[in-house]
């Protein structure tokens, strides 16, 4: 679990936006720009170059490969 007080006090390095805590997947993502940033044994990484982007939505206007 993070410190509530060094939570409260992180933001993005990309957009300065809030970050959202899941201890579950111990990962950060940013409010903003929805980049995930890793905790590892309890230290958040918050490298700009090791943010995740979040998966892209499956376009429902993009026509689909048909297995034969």
């Amino acid at each position: 679990m993070l410190d509530p007080d060094l939570l409260s006090i992180m933001a993005c390095p990309f957009d300065h936006a809030a970050l959202n805590y899941t201890a579950h997947s111990q990962q950060l993502t940013c409010d903003q720009c929805a980049r995930i940033f890793e905790v590892r044994d309890q230290i958040p990484v918050l490298i700009p170059e090791m943010a995740r982007q979040p998966r892209e939505a499956v376009r429902l206007d993009r026509p689909h490969k048909d297995h034969a």
